[in-house]
């Protein structure tokens, strides 16, 4: 599974988002959205967020970023598709990621994030921008 392309979606008056089939046949019939960095959100399936999970749960508690990140991934939302595809994005998450009407949805390989348009732009794609030779630097240092 990899799941990769971008596709902007809206949330209706129910809180509820589509996934779009190209990412929906990867996800299974349930997912985890978790609080992300950068305030999006991001949709897990079931078996990678419980590996992540677990590989969360080994770190020691005693170190105060491994007690914040437990707090973001570990509040995650067990969450089924209905038969259209939906998903119901809890009140809770979508103000933290300042989600109203309309979202991108971005595969990043082995989850999504959702992005309210705005943060996107300016965080990502600004930040992209404004870095260019850092950010080419970097995936050069990386080997990629």
């Amino acid at each position: 599974m990899f799941l990769s392309g971008t596709q902007v979606n809206t949330i209706d008056a129910k809180g509820r988002l589509v996934l779009p089939a190209k990412f929906r046949l990867h996800l299974g019939p349930e997912v985890v959205i978790t609080p992300g960095f950068e305030r999006c959100l991001m949709v897990f399936t079931l078996e990678k967020w419980e590996e992540l999970a677990s590989k969360i749960d080994e770190l020691p508690i005693s170190n105060r970023k491994v007690r914040f990140l437990r707090r973001m991934i570990l509040s995650g939302e067990r969450v089924r598709p209905d038969k259209m595809g939906r998903i119901l994005i809890p009140p809770h998450l979508r103000e933290f990621a300042g989600l109203n009407r309309r979202v991108i949805i971005v595969g990043q390989g082995r989850w999504l994030e959702l992005w309210d348009p705005e943060r996107w732009e300016s965080d990502v794609i600004g930040w992209v921008k404004e870095r260019s030779d850092e950010f080419a630097q970097f995936v050069e240092d990386t080997g990629i």
